[in-house]
């Protein structure tokens, strides 16, 4: 039977990929996901038909500190889930056994789930990238267990995934105060997120509005640590984002990445 997708979901940027699948008459033993602020990355580890691990070219960015979720003989992925702005900010995995922890970061505004249908098994991923993940979807395909797989004694009962948790509704004047928002901008990490936040500038387009010499200020008073950050840049590329101008903000974070490195 052919292979069905489902998804993607994310954002609008980065390259498209769909032919990140295993062959057949293999399954998944290991995830890979790198991460940090955002799921930079993410490799497939599958066992072909004579037992023996294969990786898969690691999918995504350059960035991110590696995390494994490995499965067991009798195990098969049956869903993703996650959240999701401009990138995919984090993602977890469901199995006919459990639910993986989950990768990433904190921030986001969209929540996104995928679930293969009964009998079917997730072979793969469907999605875009660039620098992170922008957006990802699974490929399924009818699932059998491997000759290589030891049947268990007793099946396990698969456990139900714990439903995602709706976000309570936020008025207007507070939908946007995330710090998922702020933590796009270069040089802002969640804790001066948070500063700026309590100073009165809870997203991209009132940091867009602040002066440079006003930011140095709530820097400052925040104490030594915080007064190292350079905010110089932070209203240009607040201003792109709030915009919705994707592809100038990266262009703007890449050229700002070559300067220091130069």
């Amino acid at each position: 039977m052919a292979d069905v997708t489902f998804g993607p979901s994310g954002g609008l940027g980065g390259q498209e990929f769909n032919n990140y699948t295993l062959p057949e008459g293999t399954i998944i033993k290991e995830v890979r996901v790198f991460s940090e602020r955002f799921v930079d990355a993410i490799q497939l580890v599958y066992m072909d038909a004579a037992g023996s691990l294969i990786e898969l070219p690691r999918i995504g960015g350059l960035g991110g500190a590696v995390q494994a979720f490995t499965l067991d003989d009798d195990e098969h992925i049956t869903g993703i889930s996650g959240l999701y702005d401009w990138y995919i900010d984090s993602v977890r995995f469901h199995t006919n056994k459990r639910v993986s922890e989950s990768f990433g970061g904190i921030g986001a505004a969209n929540e996104f789930r995928h679930d293969v249908p009964e009998g079917y098994a997730v072979v793969g991923l469907i999605g875009r990238y660039d620098w992170f993940i922008d957006a990802i979807g699974v490929v399924a395909r009818e699932h059998t267990v491997s000759a290589t797989t030891p049947a268990p004694v007793e099946a396990a009962a698969p456990v139900e995934a714990a439903p995602i948790k709706e976000k309570p509704a936020a008025s207007k004047s507070t939908s946007k105060s995330k710090t998922g928002n702020l933590e796009k901008i270069e040089g802002i990490g969640p804790k001066i997120a948070g500063i700026l936040m309590e100073n009165g500038i809870p997203d991209l387009e009132a940091l867009a509005h602040t002066s440079v010499e006003r930011l140095k200020e709530i820097l400052q008073a925040a104490g030594k640590r915080y007064a190292l950050a350079n905010p110089e840049t932070w209203p240009e590329q607040a201003a792109l984002g709030a915009a919705g101008d994707r592809e100038g903000l990266k262009a703007l974070q890449k050229k700002l990445d070559k300067g220091r490195k130069s």
